[in-house]
């Protein structure tokens, strides 16, 4: 038994791990099946995000509904994992948070809608994996004004 896995990081050492000496460190098969599963391991399990959140952007279309587009980075330099998709989070201006919405990760746009006239909402977009999740920075967007006069009889 060894205790290190100097195949993770280019043959210097790591962390102390027990592995059979048999199955990885025999004649240094750092190229084998067993140290490039435990490198998709070490990935997966020890990076906590995506490394950059995805860039967002928000649209009004009406009094009652918005548009929110993203985009992100799905290289396996900045996605060291699977992607599973996107978490949709906003707040209205007064501090009203509303249900996560949770899309696909082929998704760049959701649309809002049932929000209130004329009204400010915080909207974040995460880039999630198994491992965790990276937040882009919040994007305003305000619903238009409702068209509706509202008389008062005197």
């Amino acid at each position: 038994m060894f205790t290190d896995l100097r195949c993770l990081f280019g043959r210097h050492k790591c962390f102390p791990f027990s592995v059979s000496y048999r199955h990885v460190y025999r004649n240094s098969l750092c190229g084998s099946l067993v140290c490039i599963l435990l490198k998709s391991l070490f990935k997966l399990f020890f990076i906590t995000a995506p490394a950059n959140p995805p860039i967002v952007s928000g649209q009004s279309h009406d009094s009652t509904s918005v548009s929110v587009e993203w985009t992100f980075d799905k290289s396996t330099r900045n996605v060291l994992g699977v992607l599973q998709g996107f978490h949709i989070y906003y707040v209205r201006q007064d501090g009203r948070g509303f249900p996560l919405v949770t899309t696909g990760a082929d998704e760049s746009s959701l649309r809002l809608i049932d929000l209130k006239p004329y009204t400010e909402y915080n909207v974040t977009v995460g880039a999630f994996t198994m491992a965790g999740e990276t937040n882009s920075s919040s994007v305003v967007v305000r619903t238009q004004q409702d068209g509706k006069a509202k008389f008062h009889i005197v």
